[in-house]
């Protein structure tokens, strides 16, 4: 984990010094977890799974899901389990399931980052927002 911290911290820096914005996923303190499985409940909506790199977040922060077209959608968390105990908050470290809905799992891209943001309803790769 301290080696992906570092090369966020490196990446941060290399941004700055090209006088470009840092992204707030590329934030040493934001919320990143890999999605290593991604399962529907019936009636509830999709868990995202996998453990947290780094920061934390809680039930009703927005989350950006990255899908197979290269699109972000962005949802809000309804719900958080970690070893079937459900939880308000995660935080780096918690290997956990992030329960959002209105999302297709087939569409999920697994191994990607989970992020925090995207409170809009879908960011293309190119940046621009649309629903």
């Amino acid at each position: 984990m301290m080696n992906q911290l570092k090369r966020g911290a490196a990446l941060a820096v290399l941004l700055l010094m090209a006088g470009r914005t840092v992204p707030p996923a590329y934030a040493e303190d934001s919320f990143r977890m890999p999605i290593a499985d991604v399962f529907t409940i019936t009636g509830r909506g999709v868990v995202l799974t996998g453990r947290v790199t780094s920061g934390s977040i809680g039930v009703g922060d927005w989350v950006c899901v990255p899908m197979l077209d290269d699109e972000q959608l962005g949802r809000e968390i309804v719900g958080l389990e970690l070893f079937r105990e459900i939880r308000e908050r995660i935080e780096t470290g918690q290997s956990a399931g992030v329960l959002v809905d209105n999302v297709d799992q087939r569409q999920v891209r697994k191994n990607a980052d989970l992020v925090a943001g995207c409170e809009s309803e879908a960011v293309h790769a190119d940046g621009e927002t649309g629903s």
